[in-house]
C-alpha cells in the first residue's frame, strides 16, 4: 500500500526542481499563495506579458506512469502552459493551453466539469516510449513560454 500523500509529495518535489531549473535560466517566476485554479506559477516573459504554468508530474513507481488522468481546464487560454514530468523517461513535455486540448480527450464523458485526460505512451517494439506525436514538445529548457502564445 502507497503511505498517504506520496503522489503530492513527488509532485511538490517536481514542481520545486522546475522552479529550480526556471530560476537557472533567469527565468522571473513567481508562486501564487493558493493553487485554486490550476496555476502552480507565473513566469513573467522579457516583454512583460505573464504565462500562467500548471506542472503535472507522474513517478516511475506509477500505475500508468505517462497517463494524466482528471485535469481541469476549460480552456482554451491563452498564455497559459503545461509542463508534464515523466520519470519514467526522465522527459518534459510542454504543452499550450491549446495542444493540450487539441492531444486530450474528455475525461468525464459529457459532464461539465471539465475534466480532461492524456496519455504520452506507446510501445515500440515491445519497449515503453513517447508516442511519435508527442516527441515535438520534448523539452530540455523553457523557451517555449517566452517566444510563443
Amino acid at each position: 500500500m502507497t503511505p498517504p500523500n506520496v503522489s503530492s509529495r513527488f509532485g511538490k518535489h517536481v514542481e520545486h526542481h522546475i522552479i529550480s531549473l526556471m530560476l537557472q535560466e533567469g527565468l522571473d517566476v513567481y508562486l501564487p499563495v493558493m493553487d485554486n485554479n490550476g496555476v502552480d506559477m507565473v513566469v513573467k516573459r522579457p516583454d512583460g506579458k505573464f504565462v500562467e504554468v500548471q506542472i503535472k508530474a507522474r513517478s516511475k513507481g506509477s500505475k500508468c506512469p505517462a497517463f494524466f488522468p482528471d485535469i481541469r481546464h476549460n480552456g482554451p487560454k491563452s498564455h497559459f502552459w503545461f509542463v508534464f514530468y515523466i520519470a519514467q523517461f526522465d522527459t518534459m513535455i510542454v504543452l499550450s493551453s491549446r495542444e493540450f486540448l487539441l492531444h486530450s480527450n474528455d475525461a468525464k464523458q459529457g459532464r461539465k466539469d471539465w475534466s480532461r485526460q492524456i496519455r504520452f505512451d506507446g510501445r515500440i517494439e515491445g519497449q515503453p516510449c513517447i508516442q511519435s506525436k508527442y516527441r515535438k514538445y520534448i523539452v530540455n529548457d523553457f523557451s517555449r513560454l517566452l517566444k510563443e502564445d
